[in-house]
């Protein structure tokens, strides 16, 4: 029994380092989203509906999700939209979109991501008032049939994101890595928590904006602190 049982938590820890080290949240400069993280959408483009001629404020997450292997794989994401005071939340991934006008538990239809591939999301609020949007986003892995058309079933989970759709939000201040409003030494300690481990930062954790999450951000941090 014990070796039965030891097969099993190996397996599963297997499944579980496949999905989180396999596919990854990503941001519009190509830097990895931390698991747990929460990213902050500001800013918003006019959109006009070219039938009706009505107008709506088109706020962009800007987010994909990469394939960092050299297999082609299945996906789905599951997403919370947990507070929507106008409007529809919309996501096109990884073939097929959905919109949602109502807060809710979703998902979206499973289909095929490249080896090394980095596919959209697509993940936009569309507003036609005041007030925010908030979605939290799940990679979900699907083991894919070799029948035509293929079903799908459950493997794992990958990455979990929040992000927030809010024209009022207070912009990010740089080296606020633990995302409390402020820069001090807890954000160093945030920063190596995540370079060293993969721990989760509310912050943003690319303290140089150089798109990649690097010793350098650490080096940007303290020059930060220093000039206080």
């Amino acid at each position: 029994m014990k070796r039965i049982l030891s097969f099993f938590t190996i397996v599963l820890a297997a499944v579980a380092a496949y999905a989180d080290n396999t596919f990854v949240f990503v941001d519009g400069n190509g830097a990895t989203v931390p698991d747990g993280a929460t990213v902050t959408i500001t800013d918003a483009t006019e959109y006009v509906d070219p039938e009706t001629g009505e107008t709506a404020l088109l706020y962009d997450s800007g987010l994909s999700v990469r394939n960092t292997t050299s297999q082609s794989a299945a996906l789905a994401i599951n997403y919370t939209v947990a507070t929507l005071d106008n409007g529809i939340f919309q996501i096109c991934f990884p073939v097929t979109c959905t919109m949602r006008d109502a807060t809710g538990v979703y998902h979206t239809s499973p289909g095929p991501i490249s080896a090394n591939e980095t596919k959209p999301l697509n993940a936009e609020w569309v507003s036609l008032g005041t007030g925010k949007c908030v979605v939290t986003l799940q990679i979900d892995v699907q083991r894919a049939s070799t029948s035509f058309p293929p079903t799908y079933t459950h493997l794992a989970y990958g990455p979990q994101i929040t992000v927030v759709f809010d024209p009022d939000a207070q912009p990010s201040t740089p080296g606020d890595v633990n995302g409390d409003g402020i820069v001090s030494g807890a954000d160093v300690t945030a920063l190596y928590g995540y370079l060293l481990d993969g721990k989760a930062v509310a912050g943003n954790a690319d303290v140089n904006n150089d798109g990649v999450i690097s010793g350098a951000d650490v080096t940007a941090l303290y020059t930060i602190l220093l000039a206080q």
